[in-house]
C-alpha cells in the first residue's frame, strides 16, 4: 500500500512538472494518457528505471532533430559531355549547384533552423533523490521534481528574434548566390574575350611570318636590305610573344571560371557567346533605383533592422523573473507514513532589471539603420565608379566600330601601304608600322569589348561579386 501511495505521488509530480514546464501544443489529456501508458509499464516493480529521454520528448510531442545533415554534392555531371555547348546558362546553372560559398551559406541557414527549434523549448524537468536525518532517528527518503517555468513569454520571443535571423540569412544566401552568379558571368566573358584574343594574335603571327617570307625572297632577289629582314624578323617574334601571352591569359581566363564554379572538371573548349551583341544603353538612375530596390543585400540589413527590435523585445522581457518549483515526497522509515514538501522560489527584480541587455539591443538598431545608410552610400559611390567604366568603354567602342571609324581606317590604311608597298612606292618600314598599328588597334579595340561587359555584368549583378573572398557576406 505504501510502495502504491509512494508511486502514485511521483507520477503527480511528473505530471505536475510535465504541465508546468512542457509547454507543448497537445492537450492535457492526450499527455496525461501517454503518462499512464508510461506508468503501466511499471506496474509491479517500482525499481524500472525512469523513461529515457527520447520517449519522454515523444510523449511531450517534440520533434527529435535528425543527427545528421546530408553533405552536398559537388559536381555536375551533364557539364562533363563534351556535346553539350557552353553556354553562360549552362556554365551558370552548374555553377550555382557546385559553388562551396553557396552550399555554406545553405548550411549557415540550416543551422539558424537549429537554432530557432532550440531557441523555443522550455527546460527540462529534474528529477533527484532526496533523504533526511539518514543517521538520526526519523530517517526520510524519497524522490523530488524541480521545474523551471519560463515566464513573460521569452521563448515565443526567442522564437521571434530567430525568425528574423532566418528571413536575414535567406536574404544572405540570395546575396551569396548572386555574387557566384556575377563571379561565374565576369570569368566566363573574360574566356570570351580571351579567345577573341587569341584569334586577333594568331592572325598576327600568320601575317608576320608571311611579311618575313615576302621580305627574305625580296632579299634573296636583291630588292630588299638585311635591315628590312632584321626587322621584319623582330615583327615576328613580338608577335609570337604577344601570341604566348595571350595563351596565358586564356589558360588563366579557365581557371577563374572553373574555380568560381567550382568546376574543376570542366575540360578546357571553346565556350559559345556573343561579344558584339547590341545592348542596351544604361541611365544611372534608373540603375541605382534598381538596386536599392532589388539588392539582396540591401533586404538583409533592412531585416536586420527588424530582428534587433525584435532582440529588445525579448531583452525587455527577461525583467520578468521565471519561477521555479520543487516539490519533494518522502517515506518516513519509522511509522511507514509520507510527508510532501512544496518550494517556490523566483528571483527579485530589483538591482539588476537587464538594463545593460536593453540598451545593447537599442544600441543595436540604431547600428543597424545605420547600415543601412552606409550600404546605400557604398552601392552609389561604387556605382558611379562602374558607370565611369561603362561610359568610357563604350566611347572607346563607338570610336572603334562606326563607319570610317578607328578599325575601318587602320583596315584601309594597311590596305593601301600594301599596295604601295608591292608597287615598290613606300618601303618596309611604313608597311611594318601599319601592320603595327592594325594589330594594336584590334587588341585596343577587344580589350574595351572587354571592360564594357565587366561593367555591364557588374551592373546586372547588383554589384555583388568576389563570392570566394573571406567577407562575401559582407559588403
Amino acid at each position: 500500500m505504501l510502495m502504491d501511495r509512494a508511486n502514485m505521488g511521483v507520477w503527480i509530480l511528473v505530471c505536475f512538472a510535465i504541465g508546468c514546464g512542457s509547454m507543448t501544443s497537445r492537450p492535457t489529456a492526450e499527455v496525461l494518457s501517454s503518462v499512464k501508458d508510461l506508468e503501466s509499464e511499471n506496474i509491479g516493480s517500482v525499481r524500472k528505471p525512469i523513461p529515457s529521454a527520447r520517449k519522454l520528448l515523444q510523449v511531450l510531442g517534440q520533434a527529435i532533430p535528425p543527427t545528421e545533415i546530408p553533405k552536398p554534392q559537388y559536381h555536375v555531371p551533364y557539364l562533363v559531355s563534351p556535346d553539350v555547348p557552353l553556354t553562360l546558362e549552362v556554365v551558370e546553372a552548374g555553377a550555382v549547384i557546385s559553388n562551396p560559398s553557396i552550399a555554406a551559406a545553405q548550411a549557415k541557414l540550416d543551422s539558424i533552423y537549429g537554432s530557432w527549434l532550440q531557441s523555443g523549448l522550455p527546460p527540462n524537468p529534474v528529477v533527484g533523490y532526496a533523504a533526511e536525518e539518514l543517521g538520526g532517528d526519523e530517517p526520510r527518503q524519497g524522490l523530488f521534481l524541480r521545474q523551471q517555468i519560463i515566464r513573460g513569454d521569452k521563448l515565443q520571443r526567442n522564437r521571434e528574434v530567430a525568425s528574423w535571423e532566418i528571413e536575414k540569412h535567406k536574404q544572405q544566401l540570395a546575396t551569396i548566390t548572386q555574387r557566384v552568379r556575377t563571379d561565374v558571368r565576369l570569368a566566363f566573358y573574360g574566356v570570351l574575350v580571351s579567345q577573341k584574343r587569341r584569334e586577333i594574335t594568331r592572325q598576327i603571327v600568320e601575317n608576320s611570318q608571311d611579311a618575313l617570307t615576302t621580305v627574305l625572297q625580296l632579299h634573296a632577289a636583291k630588292e630588299s636590305s638585311q635591315i628590312d629582314v632584321l626587322r621584319s624578323r623582330l615583327a615576328l617574334q613580338t608577335a609570337v610573344v604577344i601570341s604566348k601571352n595571350a595563351l596565358n591569359a586564356h589558360d588563366a581566363s579557365w581557371t577563374r571560371l572553373q574555380a568560381v564554379g567550382n568546376l574543376e572538371h570542366l575540360a578546357v573548349r571553346r565556350l559559345e557567346g556573343d561579344l558584339e551583341m547590341v545592348i542596351p544603353a544604361l541611365n544611372s538612375d534608373e540603375v541605382l533605383s534598381r538596386l536599392t530596390n532589388e539588392s539582396p543585400k540591401i533586404a538583409e540589413l533592412l531585416l536586420e533592422i527588424d530582428r534587433a527590435k525584435s532582440q529588445v523585445g525579448r531583452e525587455r522581457a527577461e525583467v520578468v523573473p521565471d519561477v521555479t518549483v520543487q516539490a519533494a515526497l518522502l517515506s518516513h522509515s519509522e511509522n511507514g507514513g509520507t510527508s510532501a514538501n512544496l518550494q517556490v522560489t523566483m528571483p527579485l527584480p530589483w538591482i539588476n532589471r537587464n538594463q545593460g541587455g536593453i540598451r545593447r539591443a537599442q544600441a543595436e538598431v540604431v547600428a543597424a539603420e545605420r547600415s543601412v545608410d552606409r550600404f546605400q552610400l557604398h552601392l552609389r559611390d561604387k556605382l558611379g565608379i562602374v558607370m565611369k567604366r561603362y561610359r568610357d568603354a563604350q566611347n572607346h567602342i563607338e570610336a572603334y566600330s562606326q563607319e570610317g571609324g578607328i578599325l575601318a581606317s587602320a583596315q584601309e590604311s594597311l590596305d593601301l601601304i600594301q599596295t604601295g608597298y608591292q608597287e615598290g612606292e613606300l618601303g618596309y618600314l611604313e608597311l611594318l608600322q601599319a601592320q603595327r598599328t592594325f594589330s594594336q588597334t584590334h587588341l585596343s579595340y577587344i580589350e574595351s569589348i572587354s571592360e564594357l561587359w565587366k561593367a555591364i555584368l557588374e551592373i546586372e549583378g547588383m554589384l555583388l561579386d568576389g563570392s570566394l573572398h573571406d567577407n562575401a557576406g559582407g559588403y
